[in-house]
């Protein structure tokens, strides 16, 4: 009888760590593919956020672009909002972001490696979030794979 209090015992049997292994070992390296390709994004962001906005570079341009046209004024109040609120929220965002491709990059490293079964959870459900995993097109798939496989009592049993 198994319950929440008393899991199966864990196999032994090299086949069945094996078998788990195989199961496991392409929606892990997909997710570490999709997740580095975030951490290339995520650094970028870090960077730009870092090295800040000219938004005096940038108004200039605006104005220069905009001086002949009578409904500039209005466009320019909008633009001067978006480049504030920008600037107010850029690095925090770009942290906050890189913290999340760090979770979601080790626990897919630790999914491959079938350690850290709460942590490879973590981030299979990241890796399925749209804005927030990987890649909105191929994490949502890639995500519920994942998830499929690391749900199957003989998968889970194989982590350690």
């Amino acid at each position: 009888m198994t319950t929440a209090a008393f899991p199966p015992p864990v196999s032994t049997d090299p086949a069945d760590a094996t078998s788990a292994a195989q199961r496991v070992r392409i929606p892990a390296v997909i997710q570490i593919v999709l997740w580095s390709l975030s951490a290339l994004s995520s650094v970028y962001s870090l960077v730009s956020a870092m090295s800040g906005v000219n938004t005096e570079q940038i108004m200039t341009t605006i104005r220069k672009a905009t001086e002949n046209n009578p409904d500039a004024a209005q466009m320019m109040q909008v633009t001067e909002q978006v480049i504030d609120i920008y600037s107010t929220y850029a690095l925090p965002t770009a942290v906050v972001s890189a913290v999340v491709v760090l979770i979601g990059l080790i626990g897919s490293i630790r999914m491959l490696q079938m350690k850290t079964y709460g942590l490879a959870m973590v981030a299979a459900i990241l890796t399925l979030i749209p804005c927030v995993g990987p890649c909105c097109c191929l994490g949502l798939p890639i995500g519920i794979w994942s998830l499929v496989v690391l749900s199957n009592a003989h998968v889970r049993q194989q982590f350690t």
